[in-house]
């Protein structure tokens, strides 16, 4: 038996209630978007740089073995392999921003990491959460019960400790002292894996050995389904007890703990949503400054963050808006004007995927915030545009003609504060729609649309005078060209816009056009020079 993220959240949700929150053992695989090679790039560098140590392996059999590549070298040269990788290497993933939210929010009360690196302690520390953190390589495993939790215990050593172990032999003298500790961790809690193969150590067996099916094991990797795992022992211990060790395939740890995190309302992180209020937070851990000097920059400090906290952040912070309030169900207890705030935000994120050339995301985006609140005027306005300069550039656009067409139509039955600027674009997408299919009907409904918004504003013309173009309507085209011109409504950069809109190429060998397009010309040029 499988599960989906949100199942696997419920399952949390659950632990925590009963105060037996889940335990969670973290391997290479959680920390590879951090740019920590996993044991299979390590073999790979180990080769290029110590070519001579390792002459004496078979490259194809031990082509896996971590262990016996890394007994190969020497402990200074391990060292120096892992330094770039565990010390040097600041950078951390949201694999591990997530684990420390979930870590902070109680769903998670410790976590047993095979890796040397400090990313989760870091990501934890960046939060304002403090664990501690153990090493397991230079202590006594038997006194496990004194370990204060939430925790980080590191199984095989830390990059900044005395001893890392690396080897076969190294890490099976070592797991035959976790025994105990293993036992009562799975006897006492749920667990979960995640980034661990189970097939580069001997920790495995002793786990095998230790599940009791005291609690549930959840198993995760990249591979599709348990026949495709590569370790045969894991293979056959999640089979043998499937009924409480499930596994969950297509797994990568920064998308699933994040989905995870999401599921379970804690990410993003307030570092993300107000930084303000939760840097004033940090600082309350701070002593009042001792000098009488007048200079007291923590109260000065304090002062600002506070005032800034109470502001807005929808204009600047609109992307953490969104991670919070992902579905129509995530924003029930918000007041009308906070969901307005949250479909804006969603409106700036969508526009700018769009201005990046991310045509499908932008949509996707508003697609989700129409599902919060399928009647905002200008989420669907803004979402029509969007479509509509996209099928501009394409020739298979009948699909987004009508889909913008849609959404214009559906704005104006809306309360909205620009019924014009609606029935301008739904005139210029009907008439590219007509144009699409050399439909008069569609040609007339253009034109009535037009008619409408010049009773609002009878200053643009320009659709009009492109509507002309089309039915062959030269002097009607030149009126209302003209008219917009001495209006100023022409399109914006109006001399190359007329250049290059295909709507007027009826009258581009009039006259009247050639001269419109040389005053044009002369203008920007007059205009650049002031």
């Amino acid at each position: 038996m499988s599960f989906n993220v949100q199942e696997v959240a419920q399952l949390l949700k659950q632990a925590k209630e009963n105060r037996k929150p889940y335990v969670f053992f973290t391997g290479a695989g959680c920390s590879v978007k951090a740019d920590v090679p996993s044991a299979t790039g390590l073999i790979q560098e180990i080769c290029e740089k110590f070519p001579i140590q390792v002459k004496n392996l078979d490259p194809e059999k031990d082509k896996y073995n971590y262990g016996k590549y890394m007994s190969a070298l020497d402990k200074d040269e391990r060292r120096r392999l892992l330094k770039p990788h565990i010390i040097d290497n600041k950078k951390i993933n949201w694999a591990h921003v997530a684990l420390a939210c979930l870590m902070q929010s109680g769903y998670i009360e410790r976590v047993l990491t095979f890796n040397f690196d400090s990313i989760l302690s870091r990501a934890c520390n960046m939060l304002g959460l403090h664990p501690s953190i153990y090493d397991f390589a230079t202590a006594n495993p038997h006194l496990y019960h004194l370990i204060n939790d939430p925790s980080i215990v590191h199984l095989h050593g830390q990059g900044t400790g005395f001893v890392q172990l690396n080897t076969k032999d190294e890490t099976e003298k070592h797991t035959a002292k976790l025994g105990e500790f293993i036992a009562a961790t799975l006897n006492s809690n749920p667990s979960l894996f995640i980034g661990y193969s189970g097939n580069a150590d001997a920790f495995f067996p002793l786990l095998e050995e230790k599940y009791s099916e005291q609690h549930r094991l959840i198993w995760t990797g990249t591979k599709t389904n348990i026949d495709n795992i590569e370790s045969d022992s894991v293979k056959n211990f999640l089979k043998k007890n499937n009924n409480l060790t499930h596994y969950i395939g297509n797994i990568y740890a920064d998308e699933f703990l994040i989905q995870l995190a999401k599921e379970l309302e804690c990410f993003p992180p307030e570092l993300f949503s107000n930084p303000y209020r939760f840097l004033d937070q940090q600082l309350e851990n701070i002593q009042p400054y001792p000098l009488g000097d007048g200079l007291d920059i923590l109260e000065n400090l304090t002062g600002y963050l506070k005032e800034q906290a109470e502001k807005p952040l929808i204009n600047s912070l609109f992307t953490a808006f969104i991670h919070k309030y992902p579905t129509k169900e995530s924003t029930n207890d918000l007041s009308d004007e906070a969901i307005d705030d949250v479909m804006w935000a969603y409106d700036k994120q969508a526009r700018l995927l769009h201005d990046n050339n991310k045509f499908d995301e932008a949509c996707t985006l508003y697609q989700n915030a129409e599902m919060i609140n399928p009647n905002h005027s200008g989420c669907l306005f803004n979402h029509a545009i969007t479509i509509q300069i996209q099928a501009k550039k394409r020739t298979d656009n009948e699909e987004l003609l009508k889909k913008a067409i849609e959404l214009y139509q559906k704005c104006l039955k809306l309360d909205n504060n620009d019924t014009h600027s609606v029935l301008n674009n739904l005139s210029n997408a009907l008439l590219d729609y007509a144009q699409l299919k050399q439909d008069n009907d569609l040609f007339d409904q253009a034109f009535e649309i037009m008619q409408e918004g010049l009773k609002l504003n009878s200053k643009h013309t320009y659709n009009l005078a492109c509507y002309y173009s089309l039915t062959d309507q030269s002097d009607q085209c030149r009126v209302n060209l003209l008219h917009a011109l001495q209006c100023d409504t022409l399109p914006q950069d109006p001399y190359r816009h007329l250049s290059e809109d295909k709507d007027l190429d009826n009258v581009r060998d009039e006259q009247w056009f050639i001269e419109l397009l040389e005053r044009l010309k002369a203008k920007e040029v007059v205009d650049k020079v002031a």
